[in-house]
């Protein structure tokens, strides 16, 4: 038997839920900030738990105290139906 897949995604805890579904009409957001070869980066997972794809949406990172900010624009594919994207992938 062999398993497939990263590390994390079998050894990580999950992420903590930002954005329940039910307040996030039917999108889920679970993040948390990590640390991996000495940077910073905001593991992101979206989940659809609505009756539709999502697509179009936008995500904004407001100014913090420890100087934070995206890289770049955030790509965010279509999510299907009860289907989940994470992000860094």
């Amino acid at each position: 038997m062999s398993l497939t897949g990263s590390r994390d995604q079998y050894c990580s805890p999950p992420l903590p839920v930002l954005v329940p579904a039910s307040t996030g009409q039917g999108l889920q957001i679970s993040a948390q900030l990590i640390g991996r070869d000495g940077q910073i980066f905001y593991s992101l997972l979206f989940e659809n738990n609505s009756q539709i794809p999502l697509d179009g949406f936008m995500i904004q990172f407001n100014k913090n105290s420890f100087g934070l900010a995206a890289a770049g624009p955030l790509q965010v594919v279509l999510i299907f139906v009860y289907s989940r994207c994470k992000f860094p992938r």
